[in-house]
């Protein structure tokens, strides 16, 4: 499999996809603990996607233990690199109060980080709160 020889030589993308790939059964089995290791290693080089999907990863607890705290970590990464679903995401943690305290202000923050960068679900929730 390219991906995997790619990956193994230390490419971030390469490495995100793989982690994508195991964590969703695309292409191999699942594997969460694969699927943690190759997005932790591109997610630590910087890949703001790989840094959002493991904030997806422990949000939802789907594939491995769920740890809104973690996610938040992973969120905020991706976020202050412009992924504005990370931005999103942050904004709905902070208004809710999971994982974080809440703060409306720090939401609002997010959201309208979100809205400026495209995303339609922060511009729909700035209209009605």
């Amino acid at each position: 499999m390219w991906w995997t020889k790619a990956a193994e030589k230390g490419n971030g993308d390469a490495q995100c996809h793989l982690g994508f790939c195991y964590a969703t059964g695309t292409g191999v089995s699942v594997n969460p603990q694969k699927a943690i290791m190759w997005l932790s290693m591109a997610a630590e080089q910087g890949n703001e996607d790989a840094q959002y999907n493991l904030g997806e990863l422990y949000y939802w607890g789907d594939v491995v233990k769920k740890d809104i705290r973690k996610a938040v970590v992973w969120y905020i990464k991706a976020a202050k690199q412009g992924v504005t679903d990370a931005q999103f995401r942050l904004g709905e943690l902070y208004y809710n109060g999971e994982g974080v305290t809440k703060d409306y202000k720090e939401a609002k923050y997010w959201m309208q980080k979100a809205a400026m960068n495209g995303n339609t679900n922060a511009e729909e929730w700035l209209r009605t709160h």
